[in-house]
């Protein structure tokens, strides 16, 4: 059975997260929301949304943080919320790898529209979790690129986030993955041995 979409929205206005999920919700999209960075960063590894809609101005940690630390891990797209004059911020949210923004205050079924459009071009139903690799205690998640050990997000680094998890596990087979793990990978792995030695440490170790 395909699984709706799962969007992750942030925002430290309560009334706007409330907006977000009622219109989101109601175009069939599952939501949950965040009031923080840390929740935001908390609920990205646990949830593992297909989207983020990030606001940029939140207090403690701002969204330009959180959407630097996503990127070290995964590359979920995000959709960021800016003020109508902080043009730099969308400058810089851009070039940090945002895939959209949307300025404040928004019509909610142009935030709809334009979820929609990032998901199509990028987006992949889940329909049972085949595109998982698990080897032992370890899960690869080829979609998402994110790798966890007994459950727990492993934090690659960005040399590995940009790769793409699976190369970590490319050059395990003197850790004990195995061919399985290396034929679902999607791109070439460079360089090896430091990733092995990685690999060796914080995913099998």
């Amino acid at each position: 059975m395909t699984v709706e979409p799962l969007i992750l929205a942030v925002d430290d206005e309560a009334g706007i997260l409330r907006l977000i999920k009622l219109e989101l919700s109601s175009q069939g999209f599952r939501v949950v929301v965040a009031g923080d960075g840390e929740e935001a960063l908390r609920l990205a590894e646990q949830q593992r949304p297909d989207i983020v809609v990030l606001d940029i101005m939140m207090p403690q940690m701002s969204g330009l943080e959180v959407m630097r630390r996503l990127r070290e891990r995964t590359s979920v797209p995000v959709i960021l919320l800016t003020a109508k004059d902080h043009d730099d911020d969308k400058v810089r949210g851009l070039e940090l790898g945002a895939d959209d923004y949307l300025v404040k205050p928004f019509n909610p079924e142009e935030l709809s529209a334009r979820v929609r459009a990032v998901l199509r071009r990028g987006y992949r139903p889940v329909t049972g979790g085949e595109n998982v690799v698990s080897v032992g205690n370890v899960d690869i998640d080829l979609d998402r690129r994110l790798v966890k050990k007994d459950g727990d997000v492993v934090s690659l680094t960005r040399t590995e986030a940009r790769s793409g998890a699976p190369n970590t596990a490319m050059t395990c087979n003197t850790c004990g993955f195995g061919s399985r793990v290396c034929a679902a990978s999607w791109s070439p792995i460079r360089p090896i041995q430091p990733l092995s030695r990685r690999c060796r440490g914080s995913v099998i170790c």
